[in-house]
């Protein structure tokens, strides 16, 4: 995906420095640099503009779609609810699946990741417990001292 920094800015670098971008230019954002917070949080915020291109990037518990199609708005998905938000004005409002075209319900939807553990536990038909008891030595008595 290709992105601009926003107007008001001259420019924009990530906290690792691995990507840096000037006002005016156009530049396409590597994969790598995706797991960086700092640039989600930049496109999160508007202050990257998508201009080719789009992406779906997890950005705290919410999957969100970054677009040129529709650079002023952010769509996503957190925790099964959709939002909008404006990036102009910079409100989030949720809105009800109805009210979100299908094919961006598909694409947050279909970036979901869901995480299943298929736990098996073996366990042998005999088990062999060994226990060793020690046993103690009897106490020998003490010989009594014989005074003369």
């Amino acid at each position: 995906m290709k992105v601009q920094v926003r107007k008001n800015k001259r420019m924009f670098t990530s906290e690792d420095d691995i990507f840096f971008i000037q006002a005016e230019q156009v530049k396409e954002i590597p994969e790598k640099c995706y797991k960086d917070y700092s640039i989600k949080q930049a496109l999160f915020n508007g202050d990257l503009k998508a201009t080719e291109g789009e992406k779906i990037v997890k950005f705290k518990a919410a999957n969100i779609l970054i677009s040129a199609e529709s650079p002023d708005f952010i769509y996503g998905l957190e925790y099964g609810k959709y939002f909008i938000k404006d990036l102009d004005l910079g409100t989030i409002t949720w809105v009800a699946e109805d009210t979100i075209s299908k094919n961006i319900i598909d694409k947050l939807n279909n970036n979901t990741t869901v995480i299943s553990t298929e736990v098996k536990m073996i366990i042998p038909e005999e088990i062999e417990i060994k226990t060793e008891v020690k046993q103690e030595e009897p106490l020998k008595k003490k010989k009594k001292a014989k005074l003369f």
